[in-house]
């Protein structure tokens, strides 16, 4: 709470308490959907088929118990599908290849993962490079096809899956058959890169710990890492190579899009607001007080303020005086906000409410003009 200004005008004591508002934006989804290839689809070296899709949908598999957390306990009514499909690519859903996108537009997702791209990067890497001409093709294409799910209706929320490097940064160790590969480790650092910046520019959420967090749990032990970690990730040796996940693969999958995911449903701050603040470490940074003014940075973003500029506040103001007309209040309103108004004149006693839903930026009160004390109070919300 914040209490700006007090204006004396005979008796009548009138202050504004600009307020952040109690609850966190937080998002409800109603129908979730995948854009993805055969790791999406559920490819499992050790099982067939059973990935973090599987895992994110509470499903078990032999001896492998469903999670206890799932998309069920953040949305509870949530429709799932997966509309994965092994062997694709960006560029067959960037192209509608057999009405594919058509068909996952027509469930009206309002939630996406899209994470698609590592045959892309496979089928470029046949020369063993993935040159400057397909790393442009593959960011037309995934670009395509956000654009493309984004102009539906409803408009969904996107989070975009970057992938990991099965060499664990040492592709340029491989020696026969596996030399076309040479080139791996470096391109999935610029695959990485487009995918981050794809996301960036189209508004979209990011999971980016993917390479990190499978970094030495793959192929690297038998190409020079000395600091490979178990569990192993893929399956080996890498005469047993296979570009899919095993099960402890699928899911460090899933506790990446399941955390993200988590994220929305506690905060929903977009990250491309808070990136621009240079406030980069997501989960961390929403839940800080960055500048000292008491708000959070998910407050500020409700608020339309800066996090990171103390003067950058929340506030309301009377401008018009007292008048037969009433007494206006005005406040800086931004877009997709309401606001709603409330009043007392004992703030230990509560307020009650003036006007709720205003998207304007002004409010005129016409029905207190004899009180001795009053406070008004605002709130925002998301719409």
């Amino acid at each position: 709470m914040k209490l700006y200004v007090k204006i004396f005008s005979c008796i009548t004591i009138i202050t504004f308490v600009a307020m952040f508002p109690l609850n966190a934006y937080t998002r409800e989804y109603q129908v979730f959907d995948v854009v993805g290839d055969s790791i999406s689809a559920g490819v499992n070296p050790e099982c067939g088929i059973y990935g973090w899709v599987n895992m994110l949908f509470g499903e078990s598999f032999g001896t492998n118990a469903a999670k206890t957390n799932t998309i069920f306990t953040l949305w509870p009514g949530i429709t799932n599908w997966n509309s994965a499909v092994s062997g694709s690519t960006a560029s067959n859903w960037a192209t509608n290849w057999e009405g594919r996108l058509t068909a996952l537009k027509n469930h009206h997702p309002d939630l996406v993962v899209v994470f698609i791209g590592g045959n892309d990067l496979l089928d470029s890497l046949g020369d063993g490079v993935f040159s400057p001409g397909e790393q442009g093709t593959y960011r037309t294409n995934l670009t395509c096809i956000i654009t493309n799910l984004q102009n539906s209706i409803p408009s969904p929320d996107i989070i975009v899956v970057n992938y990991y490097d099965l060499f664990d940064g040492y592709s340029t160790n491989l020696v026969p058959p596996y030399t076309n590969y040479r080139g791996m480790s470096e391109a999935v650092i610029v695959g990485n890169a487009i995918i981050r910046e794809v996301a960036a520019s189209n508004k979209c959420y990011l999971v980016e710990g993917t390479y990190d967090s499978f970094m030495h749990h793959s192929y690297g032990a038998e190409l020079g890492d000395t600091g490979h970690l178990s569990p192993d990730y893929v399956r080996t040796p890498l005469s047993a190579f296979d570009i899919h996940p095993v099960t402890s693969g699928h899911s460090k999958l899933y506790d990446l899009i399941y955390s993200k995911m988590n994220y929305l449903k506690l905060y929903a701050v977009p990250e491309w607001w808070l990136a621009q603040y240079n406030l980069t470490n997501y989960y961390e940074d929403v839940g800080l007080d960055q500048d000292n003014d008491k708000a959070m940075a998910w407050e500020e973003y409700i608020a339309g303020t800066c996090p990171t500029n103390p003067a950058s506040v929340f506030s309301i103001s009377g401008s018009s005086g007292f008048s037969p007309e009433g007494f206006v209040l005005r406040w800086d309103a931004i877009t997709n906000r309401s606001y709603s108004v409330l009043w007392s004149t004992n703030i230990l006693e509560g307020f009650q409410i003036l006007e709720t839903n205003c998207t304007g930026n002004a409010y005129t009160d016409t029905l207190h003009q004899a009180e001795i004390q009053i406070f008004y109070k605002l709130k925002g919300r998301i719409e």
